[in-house]
């Protein structure tokens, strides 16, 4: 599974490619051209412009990005907090000459001395990307992060790459998305995950020929599969308009068991923030039907999907029979 986040990365000059290299979960390809930025400006403006280019989506959907600090008594495991407790450790800034960049109000950078910079972008939907850049072929090809995984839970990289951290009961605690990489030209470049324990390692083969810098990959991980609700009408009208974050798209293509996931991990979620007046009958089997449908056939992965849930439309004795209801069986004076 390819996840898209929109927009072609713009073709950047020759000089401009030989400056900077951005990584994500997902690197792509580089040159082996590296030029230093002599103005700091302009340097952060060379980043943010690669990153835009990269993941516009993501640029553009930052709600706020901690303020990391590479030099203090945490340096060596600095963890950027997500809505509801979720973390992901950043590479040890241990015996590196780090400095932070500015890049807008909202955006912090960090160089890490060797033509590497990460850039940590918090969502509005709560979920965490770490966008790596690559200025050049002496950038590492591997970067390591460290999960924050609860006790007794476990983190497990399916086949298409999703990583799955579940609690010690084995429930759905959260989800990193796919590793991708984009070098200079928007072209894909060749990256996988690695584990190793509660480490999580992205490898990114932009050394390869043909690679152009700058290139961007990320890791992005969510906990959260609702993003907010709504409740509307009253009486035979009453309806709650359930909005999901692209997270639930992507736990929901991680493989067999994904919408089965999806639906269990996302009712408890809704269940938990819309109060106990959701958890009824009608209710959850229209949002079983969603998480086992809606994703596949509304471009989930695009983000603001929502599923109407209407207290109306009763029970039904195959909730998933898709083919005869599309999931709105019953009566709706709507």
């Amino acid at each position: 599974m390819e996840i898209s986040f929109g927009g072609k990365l713009r073709n950047l000059s020759m000089s401009l490619r030989a400056t900077t290299v951005i990584l994500a979960a997902g690197l792509i390809g580089a040159t082996t051209m590296s030029v230093a930025y002599a103005d700091p400006k302009n340097e952060a403006d060379r980043i943010l412009e690669s990153i835009t280019a990269a993941a516009p989506d993501l640029v553009a959907n930052v709600a706020t990005t901690p303020e990391v600090n590479l030099r203090g008594a945490s340096a060596d495991d600095p963890r950027l907090d997500k809505r509801e407790g979720a973390k992901i450790g950043l590479p040890s800034a241990k015996n590196r000459s780090t400095r932070g960049i500015k890049l807008t109000e909202k955006i912090q950078a960090t160089d890490y001395g060797d033509d590497s910079v990460l850039v940590p972008l918090r969502q509005q939907d709560g979920s965490l990307a770490v966008l790596s850049v690559a200025k050049s072929a002496k950038a590492p090809t591997d970067i390591s992060y460290e999960l924050d995984i609860p006790v007794g839970g476990t983190a497990k990289l399916t086949e298409n790459q999703t990583v799955l951290i579940n609690t010690a009961d084995g429930s759905f605690h959260s989800v990193v998305a796919p590793p991708w990489a984009k070098d200079a030209n928007g072209r894909s470049v060749k990256t996988s995950y690695e584990i190793k324990g509660s480490t999580l390692t992205q490898k990114v083969e932009h050394r390869a020929p043909g690679v152009e810098y700058p290139v961007v990959a990320d890791p992005w991980a969510g906990i959260d599969l609702i993003s907010y609700f709504q409740w509307t009408g009253g009486g035979d009208t009453w309806a709650i308009h359930v909005h999901v974050t692209p997270m639930a798209g992507i736990l929901w293509a991680s493989g067999p068991q994904g919408p089965l996931n999806l639906n269990n991990a996302g009712w408890a979620e809704l269940v938990s923030k819309a109060g106990s007046y959701v958890n009824r009958p009608t209710f959850g089997q229209q949002f079983f039907c969603h998480a086992y449908y809606a994703p596949s056939a509304s471009g989930i992965f695009g983000g603001n999907t929502t599923w109407d849930l209407e207290h109306s439309r009763g029970t039904t004795s195959n909730p998933l029979a898709v083919w005869e209801h599309q999931c709105n069986w019953g009566w709706y004076p709507g």
